[in-house]
């Protein structure tokens, strides 16, 4: 009878160290909850060892450690794989990252650290694309902007894809009344400049059945510039909705297309100011120039202008281009005997 007495007075003593021990097991579980939250928001401008990797963060961050990003070729990546860090901060952030693998699968995520964890976001994955090659062995670099393959270089080819040649347009002067002329045209009549400036092209060249991409590429029509132009800038405007005196799609995708530095500077291949290049694409909008009709080249380290398949009317091509003196993207109409610069593109399948 002694022995349940016991029994009885420890009851209460027993059920009161349970429940403050399960009391401190939620506290502890409540201080190891994440004071953020975390997304991983996109891959993109991915080229054959680069890409740009971008995430969302918000929340209390005041005992943030570290944030950024991780991969590797296995999926569920960690930070003891590759990684990067980024400046903390809430709202959206990115890195450039390289030493990629053209051809390699990878998986990414987000990540950030705190009280001696670590979090993750879900997983991308991604592939490098691989350089393609003309019928005469130039080759080109590849990047991918969205859902969409862009060449890295202007095209150079002579050749038409069935094997025919491209007449040369050297020393032919003005040919402003030759119906359809079919020409090529190193910048200067000095093959020197193809290798940073590609070549110019006449748009009854560029649009000739015969073709001049790459088998599988394509001359990019209106709205496959403007898809290009819209994932840049979500504010553009398309081709359709330009006024006569103001033919600017979007004034800040040009800085995002032009490659940076200046000749004066002695880092780059645009004159100054090149205002607002980033290339953040990747995609080395060099200043091309064109060949006017009249025989006259100009706008070489000004403008950089390309092509498009779509028709005007039936004396004018549509053409795209940047200029050296701000950050804007434009649409115009110019007669098709001009010549200009071609970049190729594909739709990724």
């Amino acid at each position: 009878m002694e022995t349940k007495k016991y029994s009885v007075i420890l009851w209460p003593w027993i059920f009161l160290m349970l429940l403050l021990a399960l009391t401190s097991c939620e506290k502890e579980e409540e201080e190891k909850h994440p004071p953020a939250n975390l997304d991983l928001t996109g891959v993109d401008f991915i080229s054959q060892h680069e890409a740009t990797f971008s995430g969302d963060i918000y929340g209390d961050l005041e005992d943030v450690i570290e944030a950024g990003f991780c991969w590797n070729t296995t999926e569920n990546p960690t930070i003891s794989h590759n990684k990067v860090v980024s400046d903390i901060g809430e709202g959206l952030f990115s890195n450039r990252v390289d030493e990629l693998e053209s051809g390699e699968v990878y998986y990414v995520r987000a990540y950030y650290t705190w009280n001696d964890s670590v979090y993750y976001s879900g997983q991308k994955s991604f592939q490098p694309p691989e350089n393609i090659t003309d019928n005469q062995g130039h080759v080109y670099g590849v990047v991918q902007v969205g859902n969409q393959l862009w060449m890295q270089q202007n095209l150079q080819t002579t050749m038409f894809n069935k094997g025919d040649e491209i007449p040369d347009g050297t020393g032919v002067g003005n040919y402003t009344y030759m119906d359809q002329p079919l020409f090529y045209f190193n910048y200067e009549d000095d093959d020197s400049h193809v290798e940073n400036y590609g070549r110019l092209y006449t748009w009854y060249v560029v649009t000739d059945e015969r073709g001049v991409c790459p088998p599988g590429w394509r001359l990019p029509d209106i709205l496959d510039w403007e898809e290009l132009i819209f994932h840049l800038d979500a504010l553009a405007v398309g081709y359709d909705e330009l006024i006569e005196d103001d033919p600017s799609l979007s004034p800040e995708a040009g800085g995002l297309l032009k490659s940076t530095g200046t000749l004066e500077a002695g880092d780059g291949l645009w004159h100054e100011p090149n205002e607002g290049a980033s290339n953040k694409t990747a995609l080395n909008m060099h200043p091309s120039g064109w060949r006017d009709p009249s025989g006259a080249f100009d706008g070489m380290g000004y403008s950089a202008s390309f092509w498009a398949f779509t028709e005007n009317s039936s004396d004018k091509g549509i053409m795209f281009y940047t200029h050296f003196f701000n950050s804007g993207f434009y649409g115009n109409a110019f007669t098709k005997q001009t010549g200009y610069a071609v970049r190729c593109m594909k739709d990724i399948e």
